[in-house]
């Protein structure tokens, strides 16, 4: 009779471990170690046609927190049960992510994204009929106005490319030639978030208010609510429905969306990254819009990872084509830039040697690497970001 009652528990058990709120998440965790110890995977597998039921009817929640926790365990799934027994049913598991992937909560499209790569990495032949679907929502999402959506994203594609060879890179790599320099188009008064405010409530950011009301008191005595348990109920996608598509984009938003794609792609096929190495370092330069350093911050945040995959011989001829744009983001007047500016100069300055990169700087360069919050007292060299 155990595992009567195992099909009906432990597909609720293994969605409470990925929910958004810490205590039921930790206790869910603790729970299953108590509980199933090492033979979680053993039957997972054995009752995992009822596990896959569970999930795809909570992807279709009322609570936009349930339907980002099944896309997670959908990936799990993916991942770590036996694939004898979740390969019948990723063809429904993937319909369920797709809806998922239209929904107004970003964290669920988020959540969806990474579900979606995980099939395509694990069960490349079962996701092959939906791959013309999966490539335009994949695609979207790397010009989204959230940038931790973009960057899931292309480690998405990354992983696509993987999984599917020479095929995959066919259709990425001219959409990433198309999207690179598209911030030189970008309009003088670009938006960060394009039309939306710069906050999110329950996962969805709220279009900007044209004009300014006078809401003096409708913030006070509020009702608070718990991890979106009560919260006002987001909308699903549905069908050809795409949610988190019906707001403007910006330019400059999908070549920061491009940036991520060559610093994942960097790590798959180092040496076609190389190429883009001269209109990479193009955008550097590209500051005539208002959120042009929110753009600058992507570009030295990701250049030390692509650095390293690519590898020390190759990258150093492309250093100088860096350099400058590298030390005026350095003093540009906002912080978050200037940092990852100043962690990319001291990776760079570790990777080719103290020496030998300082005979690349100018005098004032010099003075700056000195004198700079961010590089004068050496904190250490820059981790790569994924």
């Amino acid at each position: 009779r155990k595992i009567e009652f195992f099909e009906l528990l432990l597909p609720r058990m293994a969605l409470n471990r990925h929910y958004v709120a810490e205590g039921v998440r930790n206790y869910s965790q603790e729970t299953w170690e108590a509980v199933m110890g090492n033979t979680g995977r053993e039957w997972m597998a054995r009752v995992f046609a009822h596990v896959a039921k569970y999930y795809i009817q909570q992807c279709k929640a009322d609570n936009h927190a349930v339907r980002e926790a099944a896309c997670a365990c959908i990936a799990e799934a993916m991942a770590k049960v036996s694939r004898t027994a979740v390969s019948p049913h990723v063809p429904a598991l993937l319909k369920a992510l797709l809806i998922c992937f239209r929904d107004e909560s970003w964290p669920v499209r988020d959540a969806a994204c990474t579900a979606t790569a995980r099939a395509a990495m694990e069960f490349s032949e079962e996701a092959r009929p939906m791959l013309d679907e999966l490539y335009r929502l994949w695609f979207d999402h790397l010009w989204d106005n959230i940038a931790s959506v973009r960057e899931n994203s292309a480690f998405a594609l990354a992983q696509v490319r993987k999984a599917y060879g020479l095929e995959a890179e066919s259709r990425i790599l001219p959409v990433l030639e198309e999207r690179l320099t598209m911030a030189k188009h970008q309009p003088e008064d670009s938006r960060k978030f394009s039309n939306l405010e710069n906050v999110s409530t329950f996962g969805v950011a709220h279009a900007r208010r044209l004009v300014e009301e006078d809401d003096d008191g409708k913030r006070d005595n509020q009702t608070m609510f718990s991890c979106g348990s009560l919260a006002p109920k987001l909308r699903r996608g549905s069908g050809c429905m795409d949610h988190s598509f019906q707001r403007e984009k910006e330019p400059w938003e999908a070549s920061d969306g491009a940036i991520c794609l060559i610093a994942e792609l960097s790590q798959v096929i180092p040496e076609k990254v190389l190429l883009y190495m001269e209109p990479l370092s193009d955008l550097a330069y590209v500051r005539h819009f208002s959120h042009y350093y929110n753009l600058q911050e992507t570009l030295w945040r990701k250049l030390p990872s692509i650095a390293e995959n690519v590898g020390k011989k190759k990258i150093k001829v492309h250093i100088d084509l860096f350099v400058g744009p590298m030390f005026d983001a350095l003093k540009c007047g906002h912080q978050l830039t200037e940092c990852a500016a100043g962690k990319c100069i001291l990776f760079f300055q570790k990777m080719l040697g103290e020496g030998i990169f300082n005979a690349r700087l100018d005098d004032a360069q010099k003075h700056l690497l000195q004198t700079s919050t961010f590089t004068a007292s050496s904190p250490g060299p820059a981790t790569p970001s994924r």
